[in-house]
This record gives C-alpha cells, sequence and structure tokens, in this order.
C-alpha cells in the first residue's frame, strides 16, 4: 500500500511539472469573454495560444531567450500590457514597427493607403491592398473616430478588435511593444454559447488566417 501511494505521488508530481513546462513553454488556454474579437472570435471561445510562435521566452518575464520571428499583419495574438499586470488580451496585429497608423473618418489608413469594406452578412470584410490582407470585422470604426498619423516605433506592434466599436485597443492604448507579447492564437479547442450550449462547429478549429 505505501509503495502504491509513493508512486502516485510521483506521478502527480511528474504530471503536475510537465504541466507547468507545456504552459510556460507551448502552450496556454485562454477563454474569450468578451465580444472584442467577433466575428472571429465568439465569447465563449476556449483558444489554445501557441506560445513558441515567435520565440522562447523566461516564464513569469518579458526576457526574451530566443526569438523566431515577429509577428506579421493580420495574425491573432495575445499579450499583456506594461500597465494591466496579468490581464491578457487578445487582439489582431495590424500594423508593425516602421508602419504609419492613421484613421480618417473611421476608416483604417495604413503607410498611406486606405482600406477598403465590403458587405458580408452583418459583418464587413476590411481590405489593406497596401499589406495584401484580408480579414472579417464585426462593425467598422465610427465614423467621427479619428487617430495619427502615428509612425510606430521598432520594437512595438498596434492591435485592433475585429468588433471596432466594442474593443479597448491600440486606438486606446497606443503601440503594445513584442515583450509583452504572449503567443499566437492557433485555434479554437472548443467553444460554449452562454445561452445556446457547445457550438459543435468551433470545437477544434482554426483561427482564420488573412488573405
Amino acid at each position: 500500500m505505501g509503495q502504491r501511494v509513493s508512486y502516485l505521488i510521483k506521478a502527480f508530481i511528474v504530471a503536475t511539472i510537465a504541466a507547468l513546462v507545456l504552459r510556460a513553454f507551448v502552450l496556454e488556454a485562454f477563454r474569450i469573454a468578451s465580444p472584442s474579437m467577433s466575428p472571429t472570435l465568439l465569447v465563449g471561445d476556449l483558444v489554445f495560444v501557441e506560445k513558441f510562435a515567435f520565440g522562447v521566452r523566461l516564464p513569469f518575464s518579458t526576457y526574451e531567450v530566443v526569438n523566431f520571428r515577429k509577428p506579421s499583419r493580420g495574425e491573432v495574438v495575445a499579450f499583456t500590457l506594461p500597465d494591466r499586470g496579468l490581464d491578457v488580451f487578445v487582439k489582431r496585429v495590424v500594423a508593425v514597427e516602421g508602419d504609419t497608423v492613421e484613421f480618417r473618418a473611421g476608416r483604417l489608413v495604413l503607410n498611406g493607403v486606405e482600406a477598403t469594406y465590403t458587405a458580408k452578412g452583418k459583418a464587413f470584410v476590411e481590405h489593406h491592398a497596401g499589406a495584401t490582407m484580408d480579414f472579417p470585422i464585426e462593425s467598422k470604426t465610427p465614423d467621427e473616430f479619428r487617430f495619427g498619423p502615428v509612425a510606430f516605433p521598432s520594437g512595438h506592434f498596434f492591435a485592433l478588435g475585429d468588433n471596432r466599436e466594442h474593443s479597448a485597443d491600440s486606438r486606446d492604448w497606443g503601440p503594445v511593444p513584442y515583450r509583452c507579447m504572449r503567443g499566437r492564437v492557433g485555434w479554437i479547442a472548443f467553444s460554449v454559447d452562454p445561452d445556446a450550449g457547445i457550438r459543435p462547429g468551433r470545437t477544434l478549429s482554426g483561427i482564420p488566417t488573412p488573405n
């Protein structure tokens, strides 16, 4: 009996260490709690963040041991903010270091090229001709909103929610430091509608990539 208990304790310790290593360096799960990334991500989605997509960081720090690449325009990422503690945000990278961002009458202007919008059901597809990326957004930025132009400094990116009217993002915070990156949102593990239960069509589904 004593040997069995000892074995179970050791197995539990090994499993706990393995889970911590997996969470620190490989995958981390987050539940989407706001509609700021709708229609791409919905309230109740459980997403997995690929911690190794951009590099390897020391756990519980912003120190990057190895850098593989910088995030690209259009990718959905998870990150923290320097003044928000451990709060994790999930948004889309719309501009990277060296880009100039502006909003004119609610339209996003990237490096001097104004985005165009195509209606798709109740949503829109935002076309960025100068950046070769298209992705769906729930709602456009209010027409009266103006921002910039702002040239983004080295080591920073510009993050926006796909639900523009219901998202706090770089329009409010300004540039996000790369050192705050947690990883790339790679796929949806499963999804639960708070009112209707499990959404079977979103189980083990990938995040749509920009065209």
